[in-house]
């Protein structure tokens, strides 16, 4: 689901800035391969957060943003 929302947005999107919870799933590397094979700016960042205080994050470090949950 993470390649195809990134996928259907990339024309549109400038940036992405994923924030990513620590664990076992391959969600970091699939965002990773999305990144290689589209050349896109992406920012990933790996944390413990809860989702209301990743979006505030999100928020401070970028003006426009869209999360995607």
């Amino acid at each position: 689901m993470i390649a195809l929302s990134i996928e259907s947005t990339k024309d549109i999107i400038y940036e992405y800035i994923i924030i990513i919870k620590k664990g076992i799933d391959d969600t970091k590397k699939i965002v990773e391969l999305c990144k290689d094979k589209w050349n896109l700016n992406i920012r990933i960042i790996e944390s413990e957060m809860r989702l209301r205080e990743a979006r505030k994050y999100a928020c401070e470090i970028s003006k426009d943003y869209a999360v995607i949950q």
